[in-house]
């Protein structure tokens, strides 16, 4: 089996995916290795928390015309 020809084109591509280097994203790389393994394992509580965030944060900055400004989007603009 190991004479066979699709067999060996299997591990040539099979060690050229795992020789690939790790990835990084410049100088942020210790930041995006801190963050990614919290996104891998329970991704839905930080979106969660993230659009609480970004929607008292929203409200804080347009104040009452975000009730206004969401009242026309759901009558279809």
């Amino acid at each position: 089996m190991n004479t066979d020809k699709s067999y060996q084109q299997l591990v040539t591509k099979m060690h050229e995916i795992s020789s690939l280097t790790p990835q990084t994203v410049g100088p942020l790389t210790p930041l995006y290795r801190r963050i990614i393994p919290y996104f891998k394992e329970d991704p839905w509580l930080l979106f969660g928390i993230g659009s609480v965030i970004a929607g008292l944060f929203v409200y804080f900055v347009l104040g009452p015309t975000i009730v206004h400004i969401v009242s026309i989007l759901q009558h279809g603009y």
